[in-house]
């Protein structure tokens, strides 16, 4: 934050080029005063994993740099000097970051004065094993299963292995039999649970209409749009 200062233009700097295996460097200030670099590799892009507030984290960089805490909110450079992503959360093992992609699509819009919304999906989601898909008799060899759902959210009236809720914070409760498998959105095909999740918030915005090809656990293909909130 820069007291006082007023920002006319917002010019995007974050770089979506970097790769599994780019050699990395977090710059942060989790100590008082002194600064703590730390360096490693890019080890997986598109993840999702649940971020310190139990929201998912879409589109997410994991790195080999270790964080401690107070770390969140660190630039993650490239050996160009580029910004490819920022801290989120980690341990000694391994950095969770925001990725450029979505430092992109949502700093422009706060720098505007606007508040940015990210799409409500008020669900929970598996991605399918193989037991899963012996078990359905399904043919396909991928898809992500609703395992629970929110009353209300888009979601809600799918068929879903931990039925409906108004929380569904209790994630281990869920089972993986019995919810409807998606395979499909909008001409994709859906592989696990962490492209879902990036393809919905990266591509796709408040009150945006997607259409699903779904399977249910009889075996019934079929296919259902949803209004995201």
């Amino acid at each position: 934050r820069i007291d006082g200062a007023e920002f006319d233009e917002f010019i995007s700097v974050a770089s979506e080029n970097s790769e599994v295996g780019d050699e990395i460097y977090t710059i942060g200030f989790p100590a008082k005063n002194r600064y703590i670099a730390a360096e490693g590799i890019i080890s997986s892009h598109n993840e999702a994993f649940s971020s310190v507030t139990g929201k998912p984290l879409p589109d997410a960089l994991m790195a080999t740099t270790n964080q401690t805490y107070g770390s969140s909110g660190s630039p993650i450079m490239t050996t160009d000097g580029e910004l490819t992503g920022m801290v989120s959360a980690g341990n000694e093992w391994t950095t969770y970051a925001i990725s450029a992609e979505m430092i992109n699509r949502v700093l422009p819009v706060i720098a505007s004065g606007d508040e940015y919304k990210h799409p409500v999906i008020g669900a929970e989601f598996r991605t399918v094993s193989r037991e899963v898909i012996e078990e359905y008799g399904l043919p396909v060899n991928h898809g992500v299963v609703i395992a629970g759902t929110k009353r209300g959210s888009p979601f809600d009236g799918f068929n879903s292995s931990g039925g409906v809720s108004d929380n569904n914070d209790e994630e281990e409760k869920m089972d993986l039999v019995g919810g409807d498998v998606i395979v499909d959105i909008d001409g994709e095909a859906i592989n696990d649970r962490g492209q879902l999740l990036s393809k919905l918030f990266t591509e796709y915005s408040f009150g945006d209409e997607i259409e699903l090809v779904l399977y249910e656990y009889s075996g019934r293909k079929k296919g259902r749009s949803v209004t995201l909130k």
